[in-house]
């Protein structure tokens, strides 16, 4: 089994998101309805995202998983979701795990596992209530991923497809 590290990303690390966010999209093609086109990575709106990960510890967190040679195996983006700022509760905090991605020569080896258990720990440490992540019905090793971490079924979301547009 390989050695990995995680390390936060930082301003630097813009193209090696891209390419790892556009490398999620490929991957998952099979069973995303919503058929994402790469070229998303390079929009405004994904650049906007990455930024704040990479910039904004306050509002969003990455961290990049790499082998002992500093490769890139994944990677792990997330926000911060204010649920007083949404609902009339008290001030209560939920991480959403945007995006876990480790490329499929690197699957079943760990390092989900370690990027969620990193952002657990770091999470419970800022007093984060608790974490969210989705992922589609069809990807059924990330449902075990996150099933086996813990992690219950609180809702569902249903989508309708309206293709093509009128």
């Amino acid at each position: 089994m390989s050695e990995f590290a995680l390390r936060p990303a930082g301003a630097a690390d813009h193209p090696v998101l891209e390419m790892l966010m556009s490398e999620q999209i490929v991957s998952e093609q099979d069973f995303d309805i919503r058929k994402i086109d790469v070229a998303w990575v390079h929009s405004e709106n994904c650049q906007s995202y990455i930024k704040m990960v990479c910039n904004a510890p306050d509002q969003g967190i990455s961290m990049i998983a790499n082998t002992g040679h500093d490769d890139p195996v994944g990677f792990l983006c997330g926000r911060f979701i204010r649920l007083s700022d949404i609902f009339s509760v008290s001030d209560t905090t939920m991480f959403s795990i945007d995006y876990l991605f480790v490329r499929p020569n690197f699957r079943r080896q760990g390092v989900a596992a370690m990027m969620l258990n990193a952002i657990e720990t770091r999470m419970r440490r800022q007093g984060v209530t608790a974490l969210r992540v989705s992922a589609s019905v069809g990807n059924s090793a990330a449902l075990k991923t996150y099933q086996a971490q813990a992690f219950q079924a609180v809702e569902m979301s249903l989508e309708k497809p309206l293709f093509p547009p009128l």
